[in-house]
């Protein structure tokens, strides 16, 4: 029930290409992460001075954030993330603080996001592997595709808790996939609640998406009729309650303060209050922000939305459409071919792929349902899809080797990868010449992060 899923032996010039392949995927990365660590001035990351203003005020005033009524924050702090990730940040202040002030405690803080981006990379990388063992091509393919997306190497370039989850949830699904390839016990689900809970208190939407894939995997393991095993109980008990035991205070303090177990501004909601769900849909509302939603996200995912010019963005997501339109077809022949019983082994370990999908599929679908129903500005968040992003270039990987003939996977590779490189020259080059001047206009790299 539990048999690994081994990787094909490759010889010593693979494993050497394999090494080297991945080697210039990270260090590509770590340069392009901090080419827009030198280009965004400090401050100017989506919400930076607000997560600094949080580890300041954990160090310096020893309390938690909180947003009050009329919708200021204590100390200037981004209240709504738990505290986790900034206490981390705050052992580091004061010595950094020390070297050369808080310039040098911000500089910092932006290299670990990189250390942290390299993390992800490797985690999404030793997962490729282990669920699609037919070669290192694909993995290397999902690993360069996930490093090389400019939203996710910005989220990896500035302070924001989005890098320690970015890095969180490949490491949590690639620990839950490690632990039942030996069979499960208490103890393994006992870790899981504790890296649950743990994650949980880096940021809200890991409590939405990694609990869902412990219990997924975990059930599938147990077999059929999982749901009349003890054993099964008694494992996914043992990891919830350990991360509710961790976590939960955090939750319930969000309760007894905002009524919700996180917090979400209730004043931008799309529907109007007291309008029946019927009444939107008929009127057209709930269609209309859906389909605004539904095009944003994508949107917004590749890179922030402003960061391509106005003059190439349209062609740009018009290429990623029909990348995303390819990887469509590529899994309707996959599903067709597995159920006539053809090429079933082009899926490769399917309950490794389910548990990379989902960590995407339900992050998409809480910030799709947020964008409808709660918050009209999460049309355009991609940024929070990012924490799922290896199942998204799982899913398209796999899809484009469905449709693409052999003798020219390699070459689609290579041009793909060029298009997300040329993405991440356009975004900075737009930040130089437009973005920078127009909104930071004099704040050069020496700049502290202001007003704190």
């Amino acid at each position: 029930m539990n048999e690994p899923v081994a990787a094909p032996e490759a010889g010593a010039p693979a494993a050497r290409l394999e090494r080297r392949g991945l080697v210039a995927i990270l260090a590509t990365f770590t340069a392009l992460s901090l080419a827009y660590q030198v280009v965004i001035p400090l401050g100017y990351g989506p919400d930076e001075p607000r997560h600094y203003a949080y580890v300041k005020l954990l160090m310096e005033r020893r309390v938690l954030p909180r947003t009050y009524p009329d919708g200021r924050e204590r100390g200037g702090a981004i209240a709504v993330h738990p505290p986790l990730y900034y206490a981390a940040l705050g052992g580091l202040y004061y010595p950094a603080k020390a070297l050369g002030g808080p310039w040098a405690a911000e500089r910092l803080f932006r290299l670990l996001s990189t250390a942290l981006g390299l993390g992800a990379l490797l985690c999404t990388w030793r997962i490729a592997r282990r669920a699609l063992p037919g070669g290192p091509g694909l993995p290397l393919l999902i690993t360069a595709l996930t490093a090389f997306t400019p939203h996710f190497l910005m989220d990896q370039s500035i302070i924001n808790n989005d890098a320690a989850a970015n890095c969180a949830c490949p490491l949590f699904v690639g620990f839950v996939l490690a632990r039942r390839e030996r069979g499960w016990r208490l103890a393994d689900a006992a870790y899981c609640g504790a890296l649950l809970g743990l994650f949980a208190l880096l940021k809200g939407q890991l409590l939405a998406c990694l609990p869902p894939v412990f219990l997924a995997v975990l059930a599938w393991d147990h077999g059929r009729g999982f749901w009349r095993r003890g054993a099964f109980w008694a494992r996914a008990g043992v990891g919830v309650g350990l991360l509710g035991l961790l976590a939960g205070w955090w939750y319930v303090r969000n309760l007894a303060l905002y009524g919700q177990i996180t917090y979400l501004p209730t004043n931008y909601r799309g529907i109007p209050v007291g309008m029946p769900f019927v009444d939107a849909w008929v009127e057209g509302i709930i269609p209309s922000l859906a389909l605004r939603a539904v095009v944003g996200l994508f949107q917004s995912v590749w890179a922030q939305i402003g960061w391509f010019p106005e003059v190439t963005a349209g062609s740009l997501y018009g290429l990623l459409g029909l990348l995303w339109a390819g990887a469509l077809v590529g899994w309707a022949l996959l599903l067709h071919r597995r159920r006539s019983g053809h090429g079933v082994e082009a899926l490769g370990a399917a309950r490794e792929l389910v548990a990379v999908f989902l960590t995407f599929a339900v992050t998409y679908a809480v910030v799709f349902y947020i964008a409808i129903f709660q918050h009209v500005g999460w049309y355009q968040g991609g940024r929070y899809l990012l924490v799922g992003l290896s199942g998204l270039t799982t899913w398209l990987a796999v899809g484009w080797r469905a449709v693409v003939p052999g003798r020219w996977r390699v070459a689609g590779s290579v041009a793909v990868l060029v298009l997300l490189l040329l993405l991440n020259a356009v975004s900075l080059w737009n930040l130089l010449t437009y973005l920078n001047p127009t909104h930071a206009p004099g704040v050069g790299f020496w700049t502290p992060i202001q007003g704190l």
